[in-house]
């Protein structure tokens, strides 16, 4: 018998206490490293949700913002103002409302994108699609995008034609 054999005999007891020592002070250490796992996990979770919060309020904020612009730009122009009034009078020039319709599809667009990206709330995306609706249901506007709608993904295409 080797030496190493021999004192393994001899201090077995004393190296099954030791085991046994270092399992009782191990399965706490594993229990407490779990818990703070959990809440580490728990904390990071709503540190990206409210993150995730903070970025859709500055989306909706950035959207309302560019709406209101358009809104009162097509407002201050005469030559546009019939899109939102159809008694407006005033002179129109094709091209001018021409492009403004197009910047007004890519708005709709790139709000259509957002929600798609569930950056939108669906509270603030039903009162878009009011909005749209109504945009989309002017006879200018429906020629035009006639004219535009290939250039656009389906999924958009689809939304304006079922508003």
């Amino acid at each position: 018998m080797s030496r190493v054999s021999i004192w393994l005999r001899n201090n077995s007891d004393a190296l099954q206490a030791s085991a046994n020592a270092v399992q009782v002070v191990a399965l706490p250490l594993l229990i407490a490293t779990i818990v703070v796992t959990i809440w580490q996990l728990k904390l990071t979770r709503e540190q990206v949700q409210f993150a995730a919060s903070q970025t859709q309020g500055q989306i909706i904020q950035t959207v309302g913002k560019d709406g209101r612009e358009l809104f009162l730009k097509v407002w201050d122009d005469e030559g546009l103002r019939f899109l939102l009034d159809p008694r407006a009078n005033g002179k129109k020039d094709p091209k001018k409302i021409e492009a403004f319709i197009g910047v007004v599809i890519g708005h709709y667009a790139l709000v259509f994108r957002q929600w798609k990206l569930r950056n939108i709330p669906s509270e603030y995306w039903d009162e878009v699609v009011v909005d749209a609706r109504q945009f989309f249901k002017s006879e200018d506007v429906s020629a035009r995008w006639k004219d535009v709608k290939r250039f656009y993904k389906e999924d958009f295409r689809e939304f304006v034609d079922k508003l």
